[in-house]
């Protein structure tokens, strides 16, 4: 396996590792280090040019920081992408995966991400110890925790914003029902919301429907719905200038990461008085389950039940902060995630 160090300023480690033999392409980024070992998930995605796969493990990886920070957990931030069609992925390659991530020894630890399954998480785990996941239904149990730490920090955008405890009242737009967006409705359900949603597997739209109740529409109606909240569940960079016009909602909470196309959406959203839950508090829900495995080996759900309700005391700090200064929720979060890190690592060079 060919491995080639890339110096990135900010990051402790950015690694490219390429395996002819097998066909593994992969990109490993470990941003911060101070608090504990490096943590992220690891996708596999297609790319056309190899600095768009660098741009997306590097934001990616500072992103997962930001969150470890915000969250409390003793871990920093890190990231893997393989370059490849998730849907084509043998075993061999995955091992070989698994063995870029042992290369760290021990100063990264992975999961289960977008592209990516339990059975390659097995197959890495093989070569590498610090592959989580690989417990009989981890993904669900994973999953389920990101959808509960966006519900519990639903609620506060909406006392925030609408001062209403009333779910049979609120109407929320999830866009996409993969694992966590489904959990995500099963909540809201439970709660007595009322819940449109969008996704592009009709097997998954029928099931959300016929167990839920939900309301399918078309994407572009999606935006456009008449609800109190807009939850992006599925890819990034989905909040874009050609959707401020069409969205109606007065709050912006889901699971999906780096939500925001470009950062001066945030300040955008705040000036047409739409409330955003910052996406790597609000979906801090997998990385804090992530981070039990970690930590204990096993898995605590007790443990990472509570640890869950972080997150809406981070937001509620949040959004104190922006209705005191009129600056965009976004912003205030990254600049308290950053001076969290840099904490971290003064404290670090001065032990």
């Amino acid at each position: 396996m060919q491995i080639e160090a890339l110096p990135v300023d900010g990051f402790e480690a950015v690694r490219l590792f390429i395996d002819q033999k097998t066909g593994l392409t992969a990109l490993i980024a470990l941003h911060c280090i101070a608090r504990g070992p490096a943590i992220g998930g690891c996708r596999i995605q297609a790319y056309d040019d190899m600095n768009d796969a660098l741009d997306d493990v590097l934001q990616m990886a500072r992103m997962a920081s930001f969150q470890t920070a915000m969250v409390d957990v003793p871990f920093g931030g890190g990231k893997a992408i393989i370059v490849g069609d998730p849907k084509t992925k043998p075993a061999a390659l995955m091992r070989s995966f698994g063995r870029a991530v042992a290369s760290f020894q021990g100063a990264f630890f992975t999961c289960e991400d977008s592209g990516t399954t339990r059975h390659d998480m097995d197959q890495a785990n093989i070569e590498a110890a610090s592959v989580l996941g690989c417990q009989p239904g981890a993904a669900l149990v994973q999953a389920d925790n990101a959808g509960r730490g966006v519900f519990l920090g639903m609620r506060v955008a909406i006392q925030e914003r609408l001062g209403s405890r009333d779910w049979s009242s609120i109407r929320v737009a999830v866009q996409g029902l993969g694992q966590t967006g489904m959990a995500l409705v099963k909540l809201l359900q439970n709660a007595g919301a009322q819940i449109t949603a969008y996704d592009p597997d009709p097997h998954r739209c029928g099931q959300a429907s016929s167990q839920f109740g939900v309301k399918i529409v078309g994407e572009a109606q999606l935006w456009r719905e008449n609800v109190d909240v807009l939850a992006p569940c599925a890819i990034g960079h989905v909040i874009c200038s050609e959707r401020l016009d069409q969205i109606k909602a007065p709050i912006i909470a889901g699971s999906a990461n780096q939500q925001l196309a470009d950062a001066k959406l945030g300040t955008a959203l705040a000036g047409r008085n739409i409330l955003y839950a910052p996406d790597f508090v609000i979906n801090a829900g997998g990385i804090i389950t992530a981070a039990n495995e970690a930590m204990t080996g096993s898995y605590d759900a007790a443990a990472v039940d509570r640890h869950l309700h972080v997150i809406p005391r981070r937001l509620e700090q949040i959004f104190a902060i922006a209705r005191r200064s009129r600056a965009s929720t976004h912003r205030i979060a990254e600049v308290m995630a950053q001076e969290f890190v840099q904490d971290q690592r003064r404290r670090k060079n001065a032990a």
